[in-house]
């Protein structure tokens, strides 16, 4: 960890940095994983895709690519989020310019921008 101001959020990324916490339920059944690294403004993960979560030919599923991306998101939205306030996603776009494969990825997220609300 960056040093950052310590908040319920910080304290939850480096719970799942240590893997000293349980992946809530809804992580575990899409098998999303937990994070890597993370500093104030960016994290970072490492992911091997599973079989189960692959299409028929090998390719993954977009629908999957946009959950981890959600993932990511929020991540990094946890290294800067005020001790006092909580998010959501409320809007996610993701385009494809090319099939996904059953590689293991390397995602990183950044925040570009944070407002007061």
């Amino acid at each position: 960890m960056t040093s950052a101001r310590r908040t319920w959020a910080t304290k939850r990324l480096d719970e799942l940095v240590s893997g000293q916490t349980i992946l809530p339920p809804v992580i575990q059944t899409l098998r999303l994983g937990g994070l890597g690294e993370w500093g104030v403004g960016w994290i970072k993960k490492r992911w091997h895709p599973d079989a189960d979560v692959l299409n028929v030919d090998g390719s993954l599923f977009g629908g999957y690519i946009a959950a981890l991306a959600d993932q990511a998101m929020a991540f990094a939205a946890m290294t800067v989020v005020p001790a006092d306030s909580v998010f959501r996603t409320t809007n996610l776009s993701v385009n494809f310019i090319r099939v996904g494969r059953a590689h293991p990825l390397v995602i990183e997220a950044v925040v570009v921008a944070q407002t007061r609300q």
